[in-house]
């Protein structure tokens, strides 16, 4: 007999979160193009709010888009052109309105592989 598929949704808790596909998040670029990934934020039982995500350094803009209120929010990511290649590192602070979880970073990680 075989088995359709696992149940177990990739993913982890934090709090009364669940971040999925992964609690962070890895991105790839040509030097001079942009990159874009995204998580979702699931509230687990009670109703959670995302209040905003602020990247730490300039080489990442972000932005939070309600799915469904107090439940399920779409963080999206966004690498900003950078012609030098490398590897950039940044922590997103997620905000939120559950007092056991006002704030949690989600590191996030961008390879810009070099012109040749």
């Amino acid at each position: 007999n075989v088995l359709k598929g696992s149940p177990v949704k990739p993913g982890k808790r934090i709090g009364p979160l669940f971040v999925s596909p992964d609690a962070q998040l890895s991105m790839y670029a040509p030097a001079g193009r942009k990159s874009r990934a995204e998580f979702m934020l699931t509230a687990a039982a009670d109703e959670v709010s995302v209040l905003g995500v602020e990247p730490g350094t300039k080489q990442f803009v972000s932005r939070v888009e309600v799915i469904q209120p107090g439940r399920t929010y779409k963080i999206v990511v966004e690498s900003v052109e950078s012609e030098n290649g490398g590897l950039y590192k940044d922590q997103l602070r997620v905000r939120t309105d559950n007092p056991t979880l006002p704030a949690f970073n989600v590191p996030v990680y961008l390879r810009v592989y070099p012109k040749e």
